[in-house]
């Protein structure tokens, strides 16, 4: 009887232990996840803060033939002022020209609508790519699930719904593009690769580097070392030597380590 009471009250130990670990290594993650949300308010470019926290403030500006949103009375570089809500107009070549805002928020990428792969499953042209060059790669990204940043999903799309209906095009009352008809889902997309200029086209056919990329940028990130999921595209990269250069994901892992093509 003693002896079957000892290993209970063991057991009970290791029980103990194993719950307190994981409340630890919980508490952790949530104040790790606090702090980011707490560094992300500071930098007053995150999407998800309500209403009486430090809210992006931004306005649609004119630069160049295009329109942009911009950040409104801030210290950033190169950023400027002209009223909120009002139209800047400036070229992208004028050094006083505001530089578009670059806005954050926190989601979890959808394993259903995910093509972020190195060449975005091409293998034949499509109506949306009749080339590998014409490639855009996609993800749509749901409400989080940690609990720290999923009150602030519906935050992020409200202040994304505010910033679209800011600037519409008269005569077409429907709104297409970052947020998806009817769902509380926001697709983001990505340019994969770009056309040089005829100038640089030609300086590379010239030393014969077989691309523009600069040397400081990893083989793998540029267009002879860019991974491919079919033979089609292989090929088409290889013709793409000189005509265009990598706009590669910016992405990062968990440790802040670039994330290489072929494990997107």
């Amino acid at each position: 009887m003693a002896r079957s009471n000892s290993n209970c009250t063991k057991a009970k130990v290791k029980m103990s232990n194993s719950s307190t670990c994981s409340m630890a290594t919980e508490g952790y993650v949530n104040e790790q996840m606090m702090n980011a949300r707490r560094k992300l308010l500071e930098e007053g470019t995150y999407l998800g803060a309500g209403k009486t926290e430090n809210h992006p403030r931004v306005k649609w500006a004119r630069m160049g033939s295009a329109d942009y949103v911009t950040f409104v009375n801030t210290d950033k570089p190169g950023a400027s002022d002209s009223g909120e809500g009002g139209a800047h107009t400036s070229s992208l070549s004028s050094p006083t020209a505001p530089p578009p805002a670059v806005l954050t928020m926190v989601i979890q990428i959808s394993e259903d609508d995910y093509w972020l792969t190195p060449c975005g499953m091409w293998k034949e042209p499509t109506d949306m790519a009749n080339t590998l060059a014409d490639v855009k790669l996609s993800c749509v990204g749901e409400v989080p699930k940690h609990d720290i940043f999923a009150p602030d999903f519906k935050n992020v799309v409200e202040n994304l719904s505010t910033i679209r209906k800011a600037k519409f095009t008269k005569g077409y009352p429907k709104q297409v593009g970052i947020l998806l008809p009817g769902e509380e889902r926001i697709k983001f997309r990505h340019v994969l690769f770009q056309k040089k200029q005829k100038r640089e086209a030609e300086k590379d056919e010239e030393s014969e580097t077989a691309s523009s990329d600069s040397e400081e940028v990893p083989f793998e990130y540029t267009i002879p070392g860019w991974p491919s999921d079919y033979p089609e595209a292989e090929d088409e990269l290889r013709g793409m030597v000189n005509t265009h250069r990598v706009n590669y994901v910016d992405a990062y892992d968990i440790q802040g380590k670039r994330i290489k093509p072929g494990d997107y």
